[in-house]
């Protein structure tokens, strides 16, 4: 059986109230994405165990969800602070890709030019971040809604606004 492709969409933050709701804290995604999906992937000793969604409803930029088979505030509490993961969810509405998907497109910023290929994706808390070669030396840049433009699968370029002086830093090193 062929294991569903997972990403990352956050963490249980917190328990919501003494019926078995929690907090999901959401990372790279919108809530509205989490809507689609019928089960929500929680780790357990380092394993995705799915759990189905009863109930989801938006707060701010997190989300409440009431799973199926949690029932209380005890049960609840076992899974806090645990990351959460879903089926191959978008991480913007308009990229069909994962971040970690990017590795191997070039990446091009609107003031600098072309950074060259991103040769590796990292997640690191609360931010995934690119590493590519500039001028032989590493450059590293985060990845989220704030700075990318573009993104062309044909073409496999991904076209960004980075904050100024940010590539200098890493080329005057």
């Amino acid at each position: 059986m062929k294991e569903p492709k997972l990403t990352p969409v956050g963490f249980i933050s917190k328990v919501h109230g003494y019926k078995g709701y929690v907090v999901l804290a959401l990372e790279n995604i919108t809530p509205a994405a989490l809507k689609t999906s019928n089960f929500i992937f929680v780790e357990m000793d380092g394993l995705p165990v799915p759990f189905r969604i009863e109930d989801l409803s938006e707060k701010g930029d997190d989300v409440i969800v009431k799973f199926e088979l949690i029932n209380d505030e005890s049960q609840a509490k076992k899974i806090v602070r645990q990351p959460v993961f879903a089926e191959k969810l978008t991480v913007r509405e308009d990229l069909a890709l994962d971040w970690p998907d990017l590795a191997g497109f070039t990446a091009i910023d609107t003031s600098y030019g072309s950074l060259g290929v991103i040769e590796e994706v990292e997640e690191l808390p609360m931010q995934w971040i690119a590493h590519c070669k500039v001028n032989e030396k590493e450059v590293l840049f985060p990845l989220n809604e704030q700075v990318i433009v573009e993104v062309d699968e044909r073409k496999k370029q991904i076209i960004l606004n980075l904050p100024d002086g940010l590539i200098q830093v890493y080329l005057e090193m």
